[in-house]
């Protein structure tokens, strides 16, 4: 049926309400209760629209689901990069800052250097020549090692012992297995923190019996009148026949 300028659109409630109409006068030809098949035919209307409405809650569902596992999938990337690009910083940050430092150390004057209070490091340095030259070598610890005093033995040995009871075993372990037959220092070589002396030794090795003429420089830092560390740097050694 058609109006002027428009179209007719039955609604579902229409179609029913003609279906509805159409199986009674069908059923009455037949002899079957109108009511009775009324029943049947809403009965299954419910249950139609039952199942239409509980399709669309579960396609509503589904549809949320997926929109925040996508929310999800694209927030976590995101962060990821925050965490990983702020420490980067940090390294540029540490080599402007040493850059300054070199740069303002680079530009200073030069500056005293010194060695504390006390007797000097020339001081030091030639009484040790006089005193090691008399085989006064137990003398020279008592009077000038510090008690923290750091002894380095040179190559080949290459460590080091911390503090003046480290250092007198030290000594004595090496003195109970040689015999000195002669020793002398030379110099001293006296610089603005401490000095060098060259020793000179006719040394036996007692657990073999052999001699040789060993040479090293000493090497002493100088604070506060005492020595705080040596180093051995071993030279020449030349077996004795």
């Amino acid at each position: 049926m058609k109006s002027s300028g428009s179209t007719y659109t039955p609604t579902r409630q229409t179609i029913h309400s003609q279906t509805i109409h159409r199986l009674i006068s069908s059923a009455s030809l037949v002899g079957i209760s109108g009511t009775l098949l009324l029943a049947v035919f809403l009965n299954e209307r419910i249950l139609t629209d039952r199942n239409h409405t509980m399709a669309k809650k579960k396609a509503s569902k589904q549809g949320t689901s997926t929109k925040k596992h996508t929310a999800k999938s694209m927030k976590k990337p995101a962060a990821k990069p925050t965490k990983k690009q702020a420490p980067a910083k940090k390294p540029a940050s540490k080599a402007k800052k040493s850059g300054s430092a070199n740069k303002a150390l680079a530009n200073k004057g030069p500056s005293k250097v010194t060695t504390g209070s006390g007797a000097s490091a020339g001081e030091i340095a030639r009484d040790i020549v006089a005193m090691f030259n008399a085989g006064q070598m137990k003398e020279i610890e008592d009077k000038y090692w510090s008690p923290n005093v750091v002894s380095v033995e040179g190559e080949n040995v290459a460590m080091a012992w911390h503090g003046r009871r480290a250092v007198e075993e030290k000594n004595a372990g090496w003195m109970a297995t040689h015999r000195m037959h002669g020793a002398s220092a030379e110099g001293p070589f006296v610089g603005a923190s401490g000095f060098s002396i060259k020793f000179a030794m006719d040394v036996e090795d007692t657990t073999n019996g052999t001699r040789i003429l060993m040479e090293e420089v000493g090497v002493y830092q100088v604070q506060n009148g005492k020595i705080v560390r040596e180093e051995f740097m071993y030279g020449r050694m030349t077996p004795v026949t």
